[in-house]
């Protein structure tokens, strides 16, 4: 994952992303998004500021009356619509990761990388960051990257699996 999300460029071996070595792609167009095992917001930011900087920093000529109501679409997609006022440090570690999910759909990645979704939550929470994954997957026609516990993977039977170990892909 450190590779594909260029956190690590001092690997060995080759690492190709749309025929361009890792080492020289450049993410200026944000084709690749990295939600890692601990989401990472503006915590004493709110919901909504968190997803409007996305578009600032994608567009600096971003038109404030489409984001707003982007941000409106995507937040009901995801449940989320309840959340848009709240301080980020407010959130649990399951909504931030819905909020996450949202900044995502807002970049429309290529790639999207996602460190262990799935690792601090039961039951209907998890249900629903595999279904809100699966439908970003469909939704932008994205790659998703997910790194998960083996015990995880059967939430993903429907998806093709890759098994990886020790730098060998199963």
């Amino acid at each position: 994952m450190d590779i594909i999300t260029g956190v690590d460029l001092g690997y060995s071996g080759e690492g190709f992303i749309d025929g361009i070595n890792r080492r020289e792609y450049k993410n200026e167009d944000n084709s690749i998004s990295y939600v890692m095992f601990k989401p990472v917001l503006f915590e004493g930011k709110s919901v909504f500021k968190n997803l409007l900087y996305v578009y600032k920093v994608k567009d600096k000529k971003y038109n404030k009356a489409n984001a707003v109501n982007e941000i409106k679409e995507i937040s009901k997609e995801l449940g989320i619509t309840n959340l848009l006022n709240k301080k980020a440090k407010k959130l649990s570690r399951f909504e931030k990761e819905l909020v996450s999910f949202a900044r995502i759909m807002i970049k429309k990645p290529k790639l999207i990388v996602v460190d262990e979704p799935l690792f601090y939550t039961q039951g209907v929470e998890k249900n629903t960051l595999v279904i809100a994954l699966k439908s970003i997957a469909k939704k932008l026609s994205s790659v998703v990257v997910v790194a998960e516990k083996v015990e995880n993977l059967p939430q993903f039977e429907d998806s093709r699996v890759l098994r990886m170990d020790g730098g060998k892909v199963f």
